[in-house]
């Protein structure tokens, strides 16, 4: 979102991007409940939405950062990126199989 030119362009991103993270929370917290619920662990299940609103907040952290450093909106953008795809292979480390 951070190389929009327009604002018809960073609306068709916002949405898109919208409609993904919908599909991708409803289709993780599915997995990951029935994981949890397999394990005998469901007790476990709020750290899931903890684990969403925490990054929430962190996100929020990685925006005033990049705003104290001077950083544009774009560059906000390209700092949330950043930390995304690093966390990606987190979970790829820490989640087996």
């Amino acid at each position: 979102m951070g190389l929009a030119n327009s604002l018809g362009h960073f609306l068709l991103l916002r949405f898109v991007g919208g409609v993904s993270s919908a599909f991708v929370l409803v289709l993780a917290s599915t997995l990951i409940l029935e994981q949890l619920s397999a394990a005998g662990r469901s007790n476990l299940s709020a750290c899931h939405f903890a684990g969403v609103g925490g990054v929430i907040a962190l996100s929020a952290l990685i925006t005033w950062a990049v705003a104290a450093l001077g950083g544009g909106w774009g560059w906000m953008w390209y700092g949330g990126g950043i930390f995304s795809f690093a966390a990606v292979f987190a979970v790829a480390i820490l989640v087996p199989g």
